[in-house]
């Protein structure tokens, strides 16, 4: 947590008119601007209003190599400015910078209980007074049959390093604090949230959040993995590479889709308004979740969006072989209507990620079941899990379609963990037993998974199964320590073959034990990560 911290720049170059003065990073305000200087950090989220620079992200997303930044381009508080100067407008400060929320999901989830911690606290709840009540019997035993006491233990002790107390009274005392003291249970107490700590101390420095501590649990419990295609398998960033229909074609897109956020809709926009398209008088112009775009444009009904979307509201598509030929190539096809009447198509490609194949082989290795469910075409849906070998695949899913499959997953008796981008995905990461959103540095992304990835790389999504995994298997030897301990050392107390002193370094070296075994979690999962090829 302190390194998280401590990534905050602690002073800004604030410019004022022609002038620059160095001020405090806290005395920053909304819309201020400041001057970055090469190998310095950027003192708070903002925008890049003039310069361009490569930007080291990775203490703050996990990624190795620096990110171009331009103007009109986000970048994050904290994150380094490498070889250009920039004006940065700040548009987030103090508890709301993106730096500030990790931090905040980061200590909430190393504060939050698992339900192992909950079994431990359990069994602390009885064991506590179970010892009292041993301490009380072992002072009576002693105090009554002290001869007898005495016999029994000299008949199965070869040596001492001590002398027993004369006085049956000392005896009682003796054996009775012995008890209490060497059943401490700290050990068990610490058990689970030190592990825990750690391991997601080191998943934050690497950009992956866990918002709460239970699902750092169920992550390593998830046999069947469920990804969205547009954003997470692929890259996101789709571009038009044909277009056949009348002259219309363009301005009506234009018009439908520049007011759309959607990847499609910002591609098809940039397209044809960098072909000098138009955007003619439009009204009404709404989204249909998972369809497409709709509205009035110059007093006639338009539409844009998937073919049965068009044919749904009466458009009729002539039959064209070039047109199917795209729909075998697993390219994705966006019709245009004005009316009745079919204006053309837009064909869209967008780019597998580098990395996708290999985390589906690797999560097929380990026996996972891996899904596709995507919005999209079927032909182009199955093309995608051809490419990368995913064992299952769905096509033109509605959002609660999406959810509903989630749903039919988990009666099956499954442990889902679901990957999307956190935007359109929302209703079926939170219906998961595991949402992973991905994301860098959008506040959406924060809010929309049970884990957050701040990095580019699908990758992480392994990181994240790998460090689940070695926590609770940390846990699991912490609290076995815990507990084999208590059950080795309590009898020796009782019968009076510990002295107290003894007891107490017993107790605390029982403790430390715990601590070391998790900080060492951390050093094992570094070493992991240095012998990993992927990560």
């Amino acid at each position: 947590m302190g390194r998280l911290l401590a990534l905050g720049a602690k002073e800004a170059h604030r410019v004022r008119g022609d002038s620059v003065e160095d001020v405090d990073v806290r005395q920053l305000m909304v819309d201020d601007v400041v001057l970055v200087k090469p190998g310095e950090k950027i003192p708070s989220d903002g925008i890049i209003v003039e310069g361009e620079s490569a930007v080291d992200e990775s203490l703050v997303t996990g990624e190795s190599l620096p990110v171009e930044k331009h103007v009109g381009d986000s970048v994050i508080g904290g994150t380094v400015n490498r070889d250009g100067v920039l004006l940065v407008r700040i548009t987030r400060v103090g508890e709301t910078t993106f730096l500030a929320q990790v931090v905040k999901l980061v200590e909430e989830a190393q504060a939050s209980r698992v339900p192992i911690q909950k079994l431990a606290d359990k069994v602390t709840a009885v064991f506590v007074p179970l010892v009292l009540l041993l301490s009380l019997v072992a002072f009576g035993v002693w105090f009554l049959f002290p001869q007898v006491m005495r016999g029994f233990i000299e008949g199965i002790v070869v040596w001492l390093p001590w002398h027993f107390p004369h006085g049956r009274l000392e005896m009682a005392m003796f054996a009775s604090l012995a008890t209490l003291v060497i059943a401490c249970p700290c050990a068990l107490g610490l058990a689970t949230p030190t592990a825990l700590m750690v391991g997601m101390g080191q998943a934050a420095l690497e950009g992956i959040l866990f918002r709460r501590g239970e699902t750092l649990e169920r992550l390593k419990e998830g046999n069947i993995f469920v990804f969205d295609k547009t954003g997470t398998l692929t890259k996101g960033s789709p571009r038009v590479v044909a277009f056949r229909g009348e002259s219309l074609l363009a301005d009506v897109a234009l018009t439908l889709e520049s007011v759309s956020h959607h990847p499609l809709a910002k591609a098809i926009s940039a397209f044809f308004s960098s072909r000098g398209a138009r955007t003619l008088l439009a009204e009404k112009i709404v989204s249909v979740s998972g369809r497409g775009m709709k509205g009035v444009i110059e007093g006639q009904e338009a539409f844009g969006g998937s073919l049965a979307f068009l044919e749904a509201f009466g458009v009729n598509i002539p039959p064209q072989l070039e047109l199917e030929t795209f729909l075998e190539q697993g390219t994705m096809v966006v019709g245009f209507a004005l009316g009745k009447r079919f204006l053309g198509y837009v064909v869209l490609a967008d780019e597998v990620r580098e990395d996708a194949s290999l985390l589906i082989r690797r999560l097929s290795a380990e026996g996972i079941r891996t899904v596709l469910l995507s919005g999209d075409l079927l032909s182009v849906v199955n093309s995608l899990a051809k490419e990368v070998g995913v064992d299952e695949a769905y096509g033109r899913l509605l959002p609660e379609e999406k959810l509903a499959m989630i749903r039919r997953f988990q009666k099956e008796g499954k442990k889902v963990v679901m990957v999307g981008d956190g935007i359109n995905d929302a209703p079926a990461l939170r219906q998961a037993d595991v949402g992973i959103a991905r994301g860098t540095g959008t506040d959406i992304a924060l809010e929309a998974g049970d884990v957050v990835l701040t990095g580019h790389s699908l990758l992480l999504i392994l990181r994240a199964r790998e460090i689940s995994l070695a926590t609770f298997r940390t846990i699991r030897r912490n609290l076995f320590w815990a507990f084999g301990y208590n059950l080795l050392a309590l009898p020796l107390a009782l019968m009076g073959v510990m002295h107290p002193v003894v007891a107490e370094v017993a107790m605390a070296l029982s403790s430390l034990s715990v601590v070391g075994s998790s900080l060492w979690l951390r050093y094992r999962l570094l070493k992991r990560k240095e012998k990993s090829l992927f990560f």
